[in-house]
C-alpha cells in the first residue's frame, strides 16, 4: 500500500506545531525511507535536530533540502539560523539575504538578517533590516525592541526609547523591552524613570537576572550600597547568563570598593575581566588584538626619529585654530575635561568618535609610515582636511566655523604625528593621571569591548600597553612643532576653577563661570564613556591615589610604570608611599 506523502506530512507538522516532537521525527524518518530526498521532510527534520542541539546535522538536513529545492526562502531562512547558532554569523547572514532575495516581504527573514547583523555590530544594517520587518509585520514587537538596542549602540537614545516603548505597547508584558528601557534611561542619569520600568520589569517576573541587575545597578547609582549588594549576591549565587557575569562582577567590585573592602573589591574586578576574556568576544578579539599591537608599534616606529617641522604651505602657528583635540590614556580624566569644556558657550565637543582615527587607518596602511610622513603634496592634504571636517561639522550638527571643536578621544595620543601633519594650527591638550591610578581604573572598568580595550583584561598587559603608549608620548611630545597643553587630573580635582582657565588660556577663549558647574550641564547629554555616572556629579577626590588601596595586586607592574611615574614627576613609589589602611 503507497504511503499518503502529504497526509504524513501534514500529520508530522501538527506534531511538531503542539510540541510532539519524537512522533514528528519517526513520521519525517518513514517519508525519508520511501523518499530520502523528499525536501520538505529533510528540512523539517532539520529544524527538529536544531532544537535539540544538533547543529551539524541539521545544517547538514537543511542544505540537502535546499539542494532539492532552491526555490524555497524558509530553507535558506532555516539554515541562516542554523549558522547563526553554530555561530557562524556572515553565512547566517548571506542565507537570509538569499531567503529576502526570493521573497523580499519575508518579515521573520528580515529580522533574522537584523539579528545577524546586530551579533556583528554592523547596526545600520540592523536598522535597516528591523526597520523591513516591520513594514512587513507591523506587530513585530521583537523588532522594535532590537531596533531600540541597535539604536542605543548607535548613541541614538531617543529613538531607541521610542521603540522599546512601541514593543510595550504591542505586548505589554515584554519583560525584555522594561529592561532595555530601565538600562538606557539610567544611562542617560534619568535613575527614577529608570526606576520605573525596573519596577514594572520585577513585578512580570521577581526572578529576571536583568531586572534583578538593573535593580542593584540603581541602588549602587543612589547609594543604596548594602541593598544593592544584597541584590547582586543573590544574583551571583543563581547560574547567570555568561555575557552578563562580568557586568555583575564589576558591579560587585565597586559597592565593595565604595564600602572599603578593598581585597573583595579587587577579587571581584579580577572574576569580571577572567569573563571578560573567556566569553565569545573576548576570545574572537585576542587575534585582532595582537595585530593592534603590531600596528602600534609600527607607529611609534615609523615617529621614533622623525624630526617635526612645520611643512610648506601649513597655516601659520598664529592661524586661528579650527580644531583641538584633546588626548590622553584612557581614564586620565579625559571625559571630565570635556565635559567642562563643553559647559563653555564657544566650545563644542566630540565624544570619542573615531573620525581622526578612521581617516589615518584609510589613507594609510600603517607598514612603513616613512612613505608618507614627507608627504606635502597640497591636493592629498586638502582633500584630508575637508573630509575630516565634513565628518567635524556633522557630529558637531554645524558648529564647526562657529565655534571651537574639541576633538575627545583618548588614544589619538598615538594620531599626535599626523595631527601635527596635516592640522598644524591645531590645540593639543593632553590629559595626565598617576599611571597607577589609569591602570587600576582601565582594569575595573566595563569597556564597549575592542581590539585596544582587550588590553585591560588583564593587569599586565594594562601595564604594558601603558608604558608603550605614555612612553612614546614621552619621546614624541618635545619635538612637536606645536605647544601643548597637559592637565593632571589631580590638579582639576583640587582647582577646578584655576585648572580651567589654564586651559583656556591656552585656548584663547574667555573664562565662563557655567564651567564649574558643568555636571548639570552633563545630565542632559548622551555620555558614551564609563564616566557616565560619574561626571553628573560635582568634582569628588576619591578616586585620586585610589591605587594605594590596591598597593599589594599592584605591585607586579610597578616595574613597569616606574620610568613613566618618575618622568612625569609623579611620586616614586616606596613601601611607604604603597602603604595604606586596607580593609578585607
Amino acid at each position: 500500500m503507497a504511503m499518503d506523502l502529504p497526509g504524513k506530512l501534514d500529520q508530522a507538522v501538527r506534531f511538531q506545531q503542539v510540541g510532539n516532537v519524537e512522533s514528528a521525527r519517526q513520521i519525517h524518518l518513514q517519508i525519508l525511507e520511501m523518499d530520502p530526498n523528499q525536501p520538505d521532510s529533510l528540512h523539517l527534520l532539520g529544524l527538529i535536530d536544531l532544537g535539540a542541539g544538533d547543529i551539524r546535522a541539521a545544517i547538514a538536513r537543511i542544505r540537502r533540502a535546499i539542494d532539492q529545492d532552491p526555490a524555497q526562502a524558509m530553507f535558506f531562512s532555516s539554515l541562516g539560523n542554523a549558522y547563526s547558532a553554530d555561530s557562524q554569523l556572515p553565512r547566517a547572514l548571506a542565507c537570509y539575504q538569499q531567503a529576502l532575495f526570493l521573497k523580499p516581504d519575508y518579515a521573520q527573514a528580515h529580522y533574522n538578517a537584523g539579528v545577524a547583523c546586530q551579533a556583528l555590530k554592523k547596526w545600520h544594517q540592523a536598522v535597516k533590516h528591523y526597520r523591513a520587518a516591520l513594514k512587513w509585520d507591523p506587530m513585530l514587537f521583537q523588532a522594535h525592541n532590537n531596533l531600540g538596542l541597535s539604536y542605543k549602540a548607535m548613541s541614538r537614545d531617543k529613538e531607541a526609547i521610542d521603540h522599546f516603548l512601541d514593543a510595550i505597547r504591542i505586548r505589554p508584558e515584554a519583560i525584555d523591552a522594561y529592561n532595555n528601557m530601565a538600562a538606557t534611561l539610567e544611562g542617560l542619569n534619568r535613575i527614577d524613570e529608570a526606576a520605573h520600568y525596573v519596577g514594572v520589569a520585577l513585578r512580570l517576573d521577581p526572578d529576571s537576572f536583568f531586572a534583578n541587575l538593573n535593580c542593584a545597578q540603581l541602588n549602587y547609582r543612589s547609594k543604596n550600597l548594602k541593598k544593592s549588594q544584597i541584590i547582586l549576591d543573590a544574583i551571583l549565587s543563581r547560574p547567570i547568563p555568561e555575557e552578563y557575569a562580568a557586568k555583575a562582577y564589576t558591579l560587585k567590585g565597586f559597592i565593595a570598593d565604595k564600602l572599603g573592602c578593598y581585597d573583595e573589591a579587587f577579587g571581584a574586578f579580577k572574576a569580571g575581566n577572567r569573563h571578560e576574556l573567556n566569553s565569545v568576544q573576548g576570545r574572537r578579539l585576542k587575534e585582532k588584538h595582537r595585530e593592534d599591537l603590531v600596528l602600534v608599534d609600527r607607529i611609534i616606529d615609523g615617529f621614533r626619529d622623525w624630526r617635526f617641522t612645520v611643512r610648506p604651505g601649513a597655516p601659520p602657528s598664529d592661524h586661528p585654530a579650527l580644531i583641538a583635540f584633546l588626548v590622553g590614556f584612557p581614564r586620565s580624566g579625559t571625559t571630565l575635561i570635556e565635559q567642562i569644556l563643553n559647559s563653555h558657550s564657544k566650545i563644542a565637543t566630540i565624544d570619542e568618535k573615531p573620525v581622526l582615527d578612521a581617516l589615518v587607518r584609510s589613507a594609510f596602511d600603517g607598514t612603513d609610515l616613512r612613505r608618507w610622513r614627507h608627504e606635502t603634496d597640497p591636493a592629498f592634504i586638502r582633500r584630508f582636511r575637508t573630509r575630516y571636517f565634513n565628518e567635524v561639522n556633522y557630529q558637531t550638527i554645524g558648529c564647526h566655523g562657529r565655534k571651537l571643536v574639541v576633538d575627545k578621544l583618548p588614544l589619538n595620543i598615538l594620531n599626535l604625528g599626523f595631527i601635527q601633519h596635516f592640522f598644524p594650527e591645531a590645540k593639543i591638550i593632553v590629559a595626565l593621571r598617576h599611571p597607577l591610578d589609569s591602570i587600576l581604573s582601565n582594569y575595573m572598568q566595563r569597556f564597549r569591548l575592542n581590539a585596544r580595550m582587550y588590553n585591560f583584561l588583564q593587569l599586565n598587559t594594562a601595564a604594558r600597553f601603558y608604558a608603550k603608549i605614555m612612553g612614546f608620548y614621552l619621546n614624541l611630545r618635545d619635538r612637536l612643532a606645536f605647544g601643548i597643553h597637559e592637565v593632571r587630573y589631580e590638579n582639576i580635582v583640587d582647582d577646578i576653577a584655576g585648572e580651567s582657565r589654564k586651559m583656556l588660556s591656552y585656548l584663547k577663549l574667555p573664562w565662563e563661570a557655567e564651567m564649574l558647574h558643568y555636571h548639570k550641564k552633563a545630565k542632559k547629554r548622551n555620555i558614551n564613556t564609563p564616566s557616565y555616572a560619574q561626571v553628573v556629579q560635582p568634582i569628588y577626590n576619591s578616586s585620586v591615589l585610589r591605587w594605594r588601596h590596591y598597593a599589594k595586586p599592584l605591585s607586579p607592574i610597578f616595574p613597569v610604570v616606574q620610568p613613566v611615574i618618575e618622568a612625569f614627576a609623579y611620586e616614586r613609589i616606596t613601601p611607604w608611599t604603597a602603604g595604606a589602611d586596607r580593609k578585607g
